[in-house]
């Protein structure tokens, strides 16, 4: 055949017109795909340049609330209080000398040790209008001689029994002989009595602690970063000659992030609600989307290649598609109805290839809706190994703690109770990885739990069951009793001195089992009440009882979940409706 003759051949044009057509799609893919992958991946990188400094932001936030534990400390420590109370004119020099010794002991000793870049701590008596002091490297006794007390008095104005607790910006450090560093953070909490005030505790930190705790996190090396007070000055920086200074106003008006400088740097800020604090950052764009042209050379050339295998494909294909093409269109039909059992014949040539080709993708597929189905009951099985961990290593610390204390004030007969409950206890949350549990033995779970419970309270809860006998052997979810009974005594007995007692009772009402844990406690307010199912609510309580129902939800329906009634003064009751399931081995 003449390669003319050739041209004009049907073959011919059927391959050129399926290349060309092939060639366009192709190209149109890679435009669409590019277009998405760019777009998708600039906006997940966006989306985690915010993330990084949102958990720095916490970071910092959790640092600034652990110093709200710090400062009550004065407030639990009885002599102090009796010194605050103190009329100085009842007190001679001996007692004043004494009351120094003993505060600026207490201070070193609950305080100083604990905070490593704490510069100075100072208790201010509003009685006498003494500073108390101490810091990091000697006693503070003289109001003047060793720290410049203008600004910290000028603070004490900004603490009263509405708003106890105020936080500086960053300031030059007061101390005269010796400072820590150049600047440095106040943190200030009042003392108070009956909405009196009687003191403040203030704590001066080395501004060089929150500097750490910027770069611990996840800012990367080539950013630099501003972390701004709330009267926007720089309280650090990886650029030291900023600390102190005011930012510039161009940053200072970003919200989220944008860029400037033509597209150059991309600026982000995350402001703290807790401090008023900002975090502001400027990165190079082609740092942080440098990838992009990588990505963009990879499917300029993976098109070219798939352009090239794809023309190959149609020229061989179409020179012999004719007779297997009907049966390879009637199955991928069957395929497109749902028929995914459908078996391609195996054939010769290309079509052959095209077939097990289909049939690979179609298996492949099968095997996919398997792995699918397999990952969703992993997840479950997760939630389950997730909520056995809910014993919690600082509960689990706690109640060691509680049980050596009792180990050195008695001889061992209730030490030997309340290791029995808590093995118990453990072996119950490591024995099975199984969802469901019989009734039975998870109250007896509870009964453990609520005995090592016990331990903590000073007033002893009593726990009252009444569950019937055929209850006892029913199936339900495990772990949903106990963040009920944990939340009771977490919050229903504080403070209480009456008897306390919270009663459990069980029964099967038609098809239904009916759980009822009620306490006597104090109650839960009608706005609390609203709170607790309300998903923005991020409170343990709530967390915990949503938890519940949304596992009951998930395994029986709609048709079951979890009910609260409670007045206050009144007590609360908690009823839990799923369906009545016995354990056959039990029956058995």
């Amino acid at each position: 055949m003449k390669l003319s003759s050739f041209f004009q051949t049907v073959r011919f044009r059927t391959i050129l017109l399926s290349s060309l057509i092939t060639i366009l799609v192709t190209i149109g893919q890679m435009i669409y795909v590019s277009n998405n992958t760019f777009f998708f991946s600039r906006k997940e990188t966006e989306q985690t340049f915010m993330r990084d400094h949102n958990h720095v932001i916490k970071n910092i936030d959790n640092y600034i609330s652990s110093l709200k534990t710090l400062a009550t400390k004065p407030s639990n420590e009885i002599g102090i209080m009796n010194i605050l109370r103190t009329n100085p004119a009842e007190l001679t020099e001996q007692d004043k000398n004494s009351n120094y010794y003993y505060i600026q002991m207490f201070l070193f000793r609950e305080l100083m040790l604990t905070q490593e870049n704490c510069e100075s701590i100072f208790l201010y008596s509003e009685n006498t209008a003494q500073y108390y002091g101490i810091s990091n490297t000697y006693i503070i006794r003289d109001n003047d001689r060793y720290y410049d007390f203008s600004m910290v008095t000028k603070d004490l104005t900004n603490i009263s029994y509405d708003k106890p607790i105020f936080i500086s910006g960053i300031r030059k450090s007061g101390m005269k002989i010796k400072p820590l560093s150049n600047h440095t953070i106040t943190y200030m909490q009042g003392i108070f009595e009956n909405q009196k005030r009687l003191g403040a505790i203030i704590i001066n930190l080395d501004s060089e602690i929150f500097y750490q705790l910027t770069t611990d996190s996840k800012i990367e090396p080539y950013d630099v970063f501003y972390l701004i007070d709330q009267n926007n000055n720089v309280i650090c920086s990886n650029d030291s000659s900023k600390i102190g200074l005011p930012l510039p106003i161009e940053l200072s008006k970003v919200t989220a992030h944008s860029f400037i400088n033509e597209d150059k740097l991309v600026v982000a800020s995350e402001l703290s609600e807790l401090t008023e604090w900002r975090l502001v950052t400027i990165s190079e764009t082609n740092h942080i989307f440098g990838y992009e042209q990588s990505i963009k050379n990879s499917i300029i050339v993976s098109g070219i290649l798939l352009i090239v295998l794809e023309i190959i494909a149609v020229s061989f294909i179409t020179i012999g598609l004719m007779k297997p093409l009907t049966q390879i269109s009637k199955n991928v039909s069957d395929i497109i109805s749902g028929n995914l059992g459908v078996r391609f014949s195996p054939v010769k040539g290309e079509l052959g290839e095209l077939s097990m080709m289909l049939q690979t993708m179609l298996d492949t597929i099968n095997n996919l809706i398997q792995q699918i189905y397999q990952k969703e009951e992993r997840k479950r099985q997760l939630e389950v190994n997730a909520l056995q961990a809910q014993i919690t290593p600082h509960f689990i610390y706690n109640t060691l703690s509680r049980i050596k204390w009792m180990a050195s004030i008695q001889q061992a007969d209730s030490i030997a109770d309340a290791l029995q409950s808590f093995s118990n206890i453990l072996s119950y949350c490591m024995k099975s990885n199984d969802e469901t549990i019989v009734l039975k033995q998870e109250l007896e779970f509870i009964k453990d739990y609520v005995e090592l419970m016990n331990l903590k309270v000073l007033n002893e809860i009593e726990m009252l069951y009444d569950v019937d006998k055929e209850a006892e052997h029913s199936i339900i979810l495990k772990f949903i009793l106990q963040p009920i009974v944990e939340n009771v005594f977490l919050h229903a007995f504080d403070g209480s001195e009456y008897y306390c007692t919270i009663s459990v009772k069980c029964r099967i009402v038609g098809q239904t089992l009916v759980v009822q844990i009620h306490d006597n406690g104090k109650g839960i307010s009608p706005e609390k009440l609203k709170e607790l199912f309300n998903i923005s609510v991020k409170h343990t309580s709530s967390i915990a009882l949503k938890n519940i129902a949304d596992r009951i939800r998930y395994h029986y329906g709609t048709d079951y979940g979890v009910t609260i009634h409670s007045e206050l003064n009144k007590g609360t009751n908690v009823v839990i409706n799923i369906p009545y399931i016995p354990d056959q081995h039990e029956r058995g």
